[in-house]
Formats: structure tokens, sequence, C-alpha cells
């Protein structure tokens, strides 16, 4: 899938990208097992924007690889910004990779 960017498809002011996945949806989120929202918007996505040192690198990055996992959590429109730089809480993974376990009955 490509979005972003100049693709009309979500906001411009992210860099143009190819996913595998992605999606939206909304969770509850805890801190220190207290809950700070219910209602809070979670974007995943795999794709590849940044850089080693996490900044975005490329406006039109749809040539990259598919090397990261994002994890966003936005606080819902009309609520404050979380206690986190920028109001927002982001992971990224660069590099995911997968192993397969066994099955605990095998």
């Amino acid at each position: 899938m490509v979005y972003h960017g100049s693709t009309n498809n979500h906001t411009p002011l992210i860099p143009t990208n190819r996913s595998q996945v992605a999606l939206w949806t909304y969770g509850d989120l805890y801190r220190n097992g207290q809950l700070v929202n219910d209602s809070a918007m979670v974007h995943v996505m795999m794709s590849r924007t940044r850089g080693k040192d996490f900044k975005l690198e490329c406006y039109n990055c749809v040539q990259n690889p598919v090397e990261e996992l994002q994890l966003q959590i936005v606080p819902p429109e009309g609520q404050p910004k979380f206690d986190a730089p920028g109001g927002v809480l982001f992971v990224n993974w660069q590099n995911p990779s997968t192993r397969r376990r066994q099955r605990a009955d095998r």
C-alpha cells in the first residue's frame, strides 16, 4: 500500500511511503497500572521513513525496503496531549524480525 505524502490518502505532512501493514484502532492506555485514556488512537505500520538517527530521511520513501515497525499512540481530538515528548507516544523498531516458537503442547 502506498499512502501519505502526495497520494491524497491521509495527511500530506508524512512522507509518501509503502507499507506492508497499516492499521488504526482505539485502545486503552495505562501508565503504571492507572488508566490514562480509554479512547487513545493507535496506529501501527510497517514501512521505512527514518534513518539511523530516527529522523525522517526522505519525503518520497516508496522505494525504501520495508524495515521498520512503527507504533504511534495519539490522544483523541480535543483531549490533552500525553505526558510525553510532543504529546504523542512513538515507538520505532528498525529491522524487526520474528521467530517461530515451539508450541508448549508439542
